[in-house]
């Protein structure tokens, strides 16, 4: 079996890849330290596969700038050492789920993406640093409560 115990971050972004994912589930790898993954700015378009979202030790995916599509799966909730997502400038759909608040997530990137419905007051997170939700379909009044400065 191939093994790579020690790879902590992998960086594939800014290359020309294509097409799907491989459809290898590397939570059945030996990749026991891997917590970062970027695969930006490539011409990547598949939906996310599910075993992504059941790698409890990531903190930073970055999928950005790809032809990623579909919904968050129910699955995303189950990151919880997640603290850097990046799933702006693709195709993905739906609302975004309401068990994000129980996240400690500190940077949140979905713009340009088809999001709609309204805002979930899931979004009221006390991690919050960076909340980037702009250049999608999101409808309704903004949220009471949800930092907004003021001039």
């Amino acid at each position: 079996m191939f093994t790579l115990d020690k790879l902590r971050q992998l960086y594939l972004d800014g290359n020309n890849f294509d097409g799907e994912m491989p459809l290898i589930d590397i939570s059945t790898l030996s990749f026991p330290a891997l917590s970062d993954i970027d695969l930006s700015d490539n011409h990547l378009s598949v939906e996310l596969p599910k075993w992504i979202w059941n790698v409890p030790n990531f903190e930073a995916l970055d999928f950005s700038n790809n032809n990623f599509y579909g919904h968050f799966p129910l699955e995303f909730c189950n990151l919880s050492l997640l603290r850097f997502l990046d799933l702006s400038q693709n195709n993905f759909s739906g609302s975004v789920p309401s068990c994000i608040s129980s996240l400690a997530i500190e940077h949140l990137h979905l713009s340009r993406n088809r999001l709609s419905g309204p805002l979930p007051h899931a979004l009221y997170i006390s991690s919050l640093v960076a909340l980037d939700l702009g250049q999608n379909n999101l409808t309704g009044k903004i949220p009471i409560g949800l930092p907004i400065f003021r001039l």
